[in-house]
C-alpha cells in the first residue's frame, strides 16, 4: 500500500513541475517574440537628449566613478568597523 502512494506522489511531483515548467517556457516564448514584434514595428529611434547626455557622460564620467568608488569605499568602512 506504502509503494502504491509513492508511486502516486512521484507522478503528481512530476506532474505539477513539468505544468510549472511548461508554463515558464511558453511565458518566456511569449515575451521574446512580443518584445521581436514591438522592436519591428515601433522601433526605438535614438533622441537628441539621449545623444547629449551620452556625450557629456563620456567626459564628466571618469569623476562620477571615482567619486562612487570613494563612496562605496566608506561604506564598506563603515560597515566593517560597525560588524567588528
Amino acid at each position: 500500500m506504502e509503494m502504491n502512494q509513492l508511486v502516486e506522489s512521484v507522478k503528481f511531483v512530476i506532474i505539477g513541475m513539468g505544468t510549472v515548467y511548461l508554463f515558464l517556457l511558453i511565458l518566456v516564448l511569449y515575451l521574446h517574440i512580443q518584445a521581436y514584434i514591438i522592436n519591428k514595428y515601433f522601433p526605438q529611434e535614438p533622441s537628441l537628449a539621449t545623444a547629449k547626455k551620452s556625450s557629456a557622460k563620456s567626459s564628466v564620467g571618469v569623476a562620477e566613478d571615482s567619486d562612487l568608488v570613494a563612496a562605496i569605499t566608506i561604506a564598506i568602512q563603515k560597515y566593517k568597523q560597525n560588524k567588528g
